[in-house]
């Protein structure tokens, strides 16, 4: 049997879920042989009282805080952010 390799979503990650939070996900997923985090620099600026930056600081803050980098590789990419004040849709992105 051939096994995919899977990709944990970290949207909630620093802003919706705290570091204790998001760190234990991230413990489970490391423990259960997982290896490739899913982040993008816009995660989620569509909640209220944020700004799309807080899911790959709490993913970095979490092989830090443990020791040990090299376990998880997180998948980065550009996305797209409003560019008005306030704006929760991409209504404004050019």
């Amino acid at each position: 049997m051939t096994h995919l390799p899977l990709a944990l979503g970290t949207v909630p990650f620093g802003a919706v879920l705290d570091d204790k939070a998001t760190f234990a996900i991230l413990d489970r997923f490391a423990d259960a042989g997982g290896a490739m985090l899913d982040t993008a620099n816009n995660y989620p600026f569509w909640n209220e009282g944020t700004t799309g930056d807080e899911s790959e600081p709490a993913i970095g803050r979490r092989p830090t805080a443990r020791g040990n980098r090299d376990r998880i590789v997180p998948g980065t990419k550009c996305g797209a952010r409003p560019t008005a004040s306030g704006d929760r849709t991409l209504d404004s992105v050019r």
